[in-house]
């Protein structure tokens, strides 16, 4: 017998022994398996009912979604930010943790502070499903981006680059990984001659 043949005999052996062995032992018994595919997109699959502690923590993210929203409705900004932010920290991918971070988002942009909206609405994708509501985050995220990058406002992800003499577009663009193009336009340069 070839040493590949002993191999995979082993191999084999091992895997009968294991079997028999997660069975209890008992070479009589027997254990039902049901093996099905996945569900197919289009396709009613049965969805077991969530347990306990779904219905709970799900019962939690409503609750503090519903007390956020009230103290905002009431102007306790401060009560409602901590409420929003406990919520998407907890729950960040559940339904109520993704419209706490829209709302969350609201309150940062309110109070100017467009880097943290941007990023709180990135947060909110991860809750909200394919449709209308997400197709609306969609579309805010891609105005504060436009709005983060073609101001001239500085934010956390800015880079602030001096230039030095004999410096070149193209060269600046290489070290920090974008286009000339790019720099140009955020800069709002209508040349490539810099300064």
């Amino acid at each position: 017998m070839s040493k590949s043949a002993v191999f995979l005999s082993l191999v084999i052996i091992i895997g009968i022994f294991f079997v028999v062995w997660r069975m209890g032992g008992d070479s009589d018994a027997s254990t039902d398996i049901e093996i099905s595919a996945p569900p197919q997109p289009g396709v009613d699959a049965e969805i077991a009912p969530p347990g306990p502690a779904a219905a709970a923590s799900a019962g939690e993210a409503e609750r503090l979604l519903q007390q956020g929203t009230a103290a905002w409705q009431r102007g306790e900004r401060d009560a409602a930010v901590e409420a929003f932010e406990e919520l998407i920290k907890r729950f960040p991918s559940q339904p109520a943790g993704a419209r706490g971070a829209v709302k969350l988002a609201a309150a940062y942009q309110k109070d100017g502070n467009l880097y943290e909206a941007r990023n709180t609405l990135g947060v909110a994708l991860e809750g909200i499903p394919e449709g209308a509501e997400r197709d609306d985050v969609v579309r805010q995220l891609d105005l504060l981006n436009g709005e983060l990058v073609f101001s001239r406002k500085e934010t956390p992800a800015s880079i602030t680059y001096t230039v030095k003499s004999g410096d070149a577009l193209v060269r600046i663009g290489k070290t920090h990984g974008i286009t000339a193009e790019f720099i140009r336009r955020i800069n709002y340069l209508t040349s490539d001659m810099i300064h």
